[in-house]
């Protein structure tokens, strides 16, 4: 049988402990850049907005570059690996969401050398995949190019990163959002202050009177 102090001791140990931030809930949607429309044959591609996002995508003789703009903020980053002079886009542009909110893009690139480049060895170049691993505003340094030349399945390898990097964050980006549901349950409305009585007007008398005095 626990005493009234032990009890005591329990509850108030229970009120101190911090609270345990919830998992995010991780989700994926793509966006298929094939079928986004151009304005003309051989003009850029420009794809419907994801969350605010748009994929604008732009084809060469030797590469393709896709960019991801966020136009009211001015955000833009570009979904090309290093080291790559001709990329292809495989796939579509994936984008990783915590709470439908999206954190991350995700894209796999086929990557070659120019015609006849040969590697150490003497031999031709293969192409090879690269997947990116680019971070949305507020996530910025993650910032990641899983080559699929060390890596036996880089997709799946890269979407580990991303949610590694996300769950590393995580229990800052809860505690601000504990924070700011606590100041929005705030009543807004302040007690106003007691204000100072005003003096009452001094009684003129007139000057008849202080005479009879």
């Amino acid at each position: 049988m626990v005493s009234l102090a032990g009890f005591v001791g329990l509850a108030v140990a229970s009120l101190c402990t911090p609270a345990v931030a919830k998992p995010p809930r991780l989700s994926t949607l793509a966006t298929n850049v094939a079928v986004c429309p151009a304005k003309e044959p051989g003009a850029p591609k420009r794809c419907a907005p994801q969350s605010g996002f748009s994929v604008i995508e732009t084809k060469t003789e030797l590469s393709d570059f896709r960019l991801v703009v966020r136009e009211e903020t001015g955000f833009q980053i570009f979904l090309e690996p290093a080291g790559c002079a001709e990329a292809r886009f495989d796939g579509p542009v994936q984008w990783r969401q915590f709470d439908d909110q999206p954190f991350a893009v995700i894209q796999s690139i086929k990557c070659a050398e120019p015609a006849g480049a040969t590697n150490a060895k003497g031999k031709a170049s293969k192409a090879r995949t690269v997947v990116v691993v680019r971070g949305l505003p507020g996530f910025e340094s993650l910032n990641e190019d899983v080559d699929g030349a060390k890596h036996k399945n880089p997709l799946r390898d890269a979407f580990d990163l991303a949610d590694k990097f996300l769950k590393s964050e995580w229990p800052k980006i809860e505690k601000q959002r504990q924070v700011a549901e606590a100041s929005a349950q705030k009543d807004p409305e302040k007690e106003e202050s007691p204000q100072a009585e005003e003096p009452a007007p001094e009684k003129v008398v007139p000057a008849s009177q202080k005479r009879a005095k």
